[in-house]
């Protein structure tokens, strides 16, 4: 663990900016569209506060560590895992895909096709 020094007031406005986003992320997780996602298995029903939390300073961590060039990566790297660390921390723990993935789904020809259907 991480302990980053500083002084009273930046301290406070960054725990009051990471309540802020926790809050945001919370409050979508309790959002209808949610409520139908648990519904279906693709959310799990709980309090999304601690995770929304810990989700805030991973982001934050791992764009400190690439701009800083501890990170070998490609912004769209760096993109992509929060998005995967996100989708994570949403779903159930014992969730699976219903199926592999099938390109008809997205009116798609073939896995891997890019042609439209």
């Amino acid at each position: 663990m991480e302990i980053i020094a500083e002084s009273p007031r930046p301290g406070a406005q960054r725990l009051a900016r990471r309540a802020r986003w926790a809050d945001l992320i919370r409050a979508e997780a309790d959002a209808a569209e949610a409520d139908a996602a648990v519904a279906r298995g693709e959310a799990a029903p709980r309090d999304y506060r601690p995770a929304a939390t810990a989700f805030i300073g991973s982001v934050n961590g791992l764009t400190h560590d690439w701009t800083a060039g501890w990170t070998d990566a490609t912004l769209d790297e760096v993109v992509d895992e929060p998005v995967r660390l996100l989708l994570g921390m949403l779903r159930p723990e014992d969730w699976r895909p219903a199926t592999r993935w099938d390109g008809a789904r997205a009116g798609r020809r073939g896995c891997g096709s890019a042609r439209r259907a």
